[in-house]
């Protein structure tokens, strides 16, 4: 029979795990290189008004989420409006205290690294071709990869993308057909949404 102390010993070792893994840690913004998943546009306006913001908080409030990339350098899966708007205040206002940026490092598969991306995105507003790629993506993620993402095993595609993506399964499969019978002139004008 197991000893009750025992039991806490293995409940503190899982909570020091956790805990170590919740800390971001502080990196320089000249390691961190944008993903070559990301696929959002992001103005010069839209980070220049988020750098106003960071300055007058006098910190980052959300961390970035990156994964080693090499080296001493590191890819940025979510928080590219942040690197940059950091990078903008140290390197245009001279402001070095925000050089360094927290982060969340975490080890991820490139499938992974590119699902973050995409999942990871889905907090601010997006075109419509913004999320027909999100949709896309995830998609063939899921299907190519499923041993990566275990927890979406079951269940048809569409299902899945729904529950994800928060819509319902005929918004999904619309932005799939628009998707597939699109050719290449119509889907650039989808893409500037004209």
């Amino acid at each position: 029979m197991p000893k009750l102390n025992s039991f806490f010993e293995k409940e503190n070792k899982v909570e020091q795990l956790l805990t170590k893994k919740m800390h971001p840690q502080l990196i320089s913004y000249k390691k961190l290189r944008e993903s070559k998943f990301q696929y959002r546009e992001i103005s010069d306006e839209d980070y220049r008004e988020l750098a106003t913001l960071i300055e007058l908080d006098g910190e980052v409030l959300q961390p970035l989420l990156v994964r080693k990339a090499g080296g001493d350098s590191y890819e940025i899966l979510a928080g590219h409006k942040r690197f940059r708007a950091c990078r903008y205040l140290t390197e245009e206002r001279k402001l070095e205290q925000f050089a360094l940026i927290p982060c969340y490092v975490k080890q991820l598969t490139d499938a992974q690294a590119e699902f973050a991306v995409y999942s990871t995105n889905g907090y601010s507003k997006k075109t419509d071709y913004q999320v027909m790629r999100e949709i896309e993506g995830m998609s063939r993620l899921l299907k190519e990869n499923p041993e990566a993402f275990p927890e979406a095993a079951s269940g048809r595609l569409v299902e899945k993308l729904s529950k994800i993506m928060d819509m319902s399964k005929t918004v999904i499969q619309e932005y799939k057909t628009i998707s597939k019978n699109l050719g290449n002139e119509a889907m650039e004008k989808f893409k500037k949404n004209e």
